[in-house]
């Protein structure tokens, strides 16, 4: 196990040990489509593309992707548009990188 360290706004460092689930659920029968897991402080983008990928072979229409923050990169959206899947990604705002990124993706869905 990896560990992980967040610094609060209080300045407090606090340490956790772990793993993340990374899940793609079906929205009407609420199965667990695939699954990933993953160390606690490997990035969600890292993991998101394969998922994707993963869901290509299985015997399902799939419309929309929905995701976190985390997985708020370019990248995620472009596989999504190449499934014709409709990413709807919550914007992330500590994202570095310029915000109309992940915006200019969008306009291939129109």
């Amino acid at each position: 196990m990896h560990h992980n360290r967040l610094s609060r706004k209080t300045g407090q460092n606090v340490f956790w040990y772990g793993c993340k689930a990374h899940l793609a659920v079906g929205s009407e029968s609420q199965y667990i489509l695939k699954a990933y897991l993953s160390s606690g402080n490997l990035n969600d983008e890292k993991v998101a593309i394969p998922l994707l990928k993963s869901l290509e072979g299985l015997p399902l229409s799939l419309e929309h992707s929905l995701l976190d923050a985390g997985y708020d990169v370019a990248a995620i959206y472009q596989q999504s548009i190449s499934q014709n899947i409709q990413p709807l990604v919550a914007y992330n705002q500590k994202r570095k990188s310029d915000p109309s990124a992940s915006m200019n993706i969008l306009h291939l869905l129109v």
